[in-house]
């Protein structure tokens, strides 16, 4: 009987696991305002896409250009928050403009935080005075009408988020495909 119940459990554990409710990848709640999770955010980050085509459902981007992206971090030593607002100060946050994706995800600078790694680039003669390493109060872009973004780097999210900003200000959001974090 208790090898059946305890059967039965892993089962039960099992799939809520691979539907995302015990393994993280959905704890986030996301707003034009903020963004809202179960557990402490450390980092993400917010990039501004020229979309190309979408998917054949047409519900979110299926190719797309990286125009512009923009990092929050918390800073050393200051206690994580579980709601990050774009539009308001943070205590203990930071905003940045980030590099090209194409150098940020070489292994030498993955594990380096997005100051360190601007400040490494900007070095190497890659990053030039655009994408400077002055940090912000607040979200440093503002969000266009009928624009996409995609909003990735969150811990324990499995996946990325696409979120649409329409024509009336409102904000869509969908959960996408793995990556690029």
């Amino acid at each position: 009987m208790y090898k059946l119940l305890f059967f039965i459990g892993i089962i039960i554990i099992a799939s809520c696991s691979a539907c995302g409710y015990i393994s993280g990848s959905r704890n986030y709640k996301i707003t034009c305002d903020y963004i809202k999770g179960v557990q402490p955010i450390d980092r993400f980050s917010i990039a501004e896409l020229d979309v190309v085509y979408m998917n054949s459902t047409n519900t979110i981007p299926d190719h797309f250009t990286e125009i512009k992206r923009v990092s929050c971090e918390i800073i050393k030593g200051a206690k994580e928050r579980k709601i990050i607002h774009f539009h308001k100060k943070n205590k203990g946050y930071r905003w940045f403009n980030s590099t090209p994706t194409n150098y940020l995800n070489t292994d030498s600078l993955r594990n380096l935080e997005i100051r360190e790694q601007l400040d490494y680039l900007k070095k190497k003669g890659v990053v030039g005075a655009d994408s400077s390493t002055v940090s912000y109060d607040m979200i440093p872009i503002k969000f266009k009408r009928n624009t996409w973004y995609l909003i990735f780097g969150l811990e324990n999210a499995e996946r990325s988020y696409f979120m649409y900003y329409n024509e009336n200000k409102n904000c869509i959001v969908r959960y996408a495909e793995p990556g690029p974090w």
